[in-house]
């Protein structure tokens, strides 16, 4: 964290000076002085537009991702919603207090991982004596916790059942993150 501050204070100085600004004094900088020179002032632009990026990307100089982690503090910071919302709300919610450089947690992962404890059941779909696909559905576990399905409507006009998160699920969502990231 402590090179990410340095980023920063760099990133203040030369977009100071693509200003024609002395960052030193926060003055204009004379007519005569270097970086009141415009191509010297498209440089030092150039150069703190890169460092943007390399902010956004938590410092990193690689455009890779890092694997998922969260911190206890970050997912005290993780919205929860009062009114029941979507799996792939409540992931957006969680990731977007993540390392932006980082691979995010998707609304499938934390699904797959209740399904393999038992907190939903997996139905396969049976078209002509062959498994098309599979989805979620909510069992006498799932009520428990909070998860609950409502009728829906997609895009192309076609009813399906969706599952909507309790602020009760969120939590215990938020409070086995660990072992959803790990499996286990």
């Amino acid at each position: 964290m402590e090179n990410l501050r340095i980023l920063k204070h760099a990133r203040h100085y030369i977009a100071s000076m693509a200003e024609g600004i002395n960052p030193l004094t926060g003055e204009y900088a004379s007519p005569d002085d270097t970086v009141s020179q415009e191509r010297i002032q498209k440089c030092c632009a150039y150069v703190a537009g890169i460092l943007d990026k390399l902010i956004e990307n938590g410092g990193s100089f690689s455009n890779e991702k890092i694997p998922f982690a969260i911190t206890p503090r970050q997912c005290m910071e993780v919205k929860i919603s009062k009114k029941p919302i979507g799996i792939n709300d409540f992931a957006k919610r969680i990731n977007a207090v993540t390392e932006k450089n980082m691979i995010g947690i998707s609304g499938a992962m934390i699904t797959s991982w209740l399904a393999e404890n038992g907190y939903l059941t997996v139905e396969k779909i049976v078209q002509m004596k062959e498994t098309v696909k599979t989805r979620k559905v909510v069992n006498e576990q799932s009520e428990k916790l909070g998860i609950t399905a409502v009728q829906s409507v997609n895009s192309s006009g076609e009813a399906y059942e969706r599952l909507l998160y309790s602020d009760t699920a969120q939590k215990f969502i938020l409070n086995n993150l660990d072992k959803i990231v790990n499996k286990k």
